[in-house]
């Protein structure tokens, strides 16, 4: 298999894994949606075993997102922005990290608009130290 299509590989799995984490599904939740062994899971996201069409369907059903949501941001062809190499999609990608992966799902959790704000506020103050808020909510 040539490097380019095993990148692709690696980073359709870690867009599976970014869902996952996303939804709060452990590798064993999914595994058990689509009828695998969490091994096999594990296998997909790291990019070691291809997504078949077939599985690719019933991953995109489990993770609730439409397929072509797994090849975001690989370009036209799904290949030529592809990484070529695996560490180019490990935890220095600052939105695959669990922790932020984590962070974004339980912000989503909060209702109260002026919460979001507080907790945006307070992010950005431990961040930056600057303490200003970025236009970033909706009304």
């Amino acid at each position: 298999m040539s490097k380019r299509l095993h990148a692709l590989n690696i980073r359709v799995g870690a867009k599976v894994r970014e869902r996952r984490i996303l939804l709060g599904m452990s590798q064993r939740q999914l595994a058990d949606a689509i009828g695998l062994t969490f091994q096999q899971v594990q296998k997909y996201e790291n990019g070691t075993n291809r997504i078949d069409a077939a599985r690719l369907a019933a991953l995109s059903q489990a993770l609730n997102v439409p397929p072509q949501r797994l090849f975001h941001d690989l370009g036209h062809t799904g290949i030529i922005k592809a990484p070529t190499l695996p560490a180019d999609i490990d935890e220095s990608d600052e939105l695959a990290r669990r922790e932020t992966l984590t962070l974004v799902r339980a912000f989503n959790r909060i209702k109260d608009p002026e919460k979001r704000f507080r907790l945006i506020e307070l992010v950005q103050a431990v961040g930056d130290g600057d303490g200003e808020v970025e236009a970033v909510l909706d009304g």
